[in-house]
């Protein structure tokens, strides 16, 4: 995996990545600051990202596999980023 060369990312894109179906690596982005996972419909646990304290936005629209209730105990590691679904 190349995401431990990415550690000062601040924006990740994964728009439409149908396959991707574990983004843990995501957790070793530190810096990341806004995430977009639209139309990843695989992916099904985002626990991993309470890692990423400095998240301030995430957008889940079109994660059909992503729970109500995932979101919500995200938002309590994560109480100021702002999530999209």
């Amino acid at each position: 995996s190349n995401i431990p060369e990415c550690q000062n990312l601040k924006f990740i894109n994964l728009f439409a990545s149908y396959n991707i179906v574990d983004i843990t690596p995501l957790s070793k982005c530190n810096n990341i600051e806004r995430l977009s996972l639209f139309k990843c419909s695989k992916i099904n646990d985002i626990s991993c990202l309470k890692n990423c304290k400095k998240l301030k936005s995430v957008n889940l629209i079109h994660c059909p596999n992503i729970t109500q209730n995932q979101i919500h105990d995200l938002q309590k590691s994560l109480p100021r980023c702002r999530f999209t679904y």
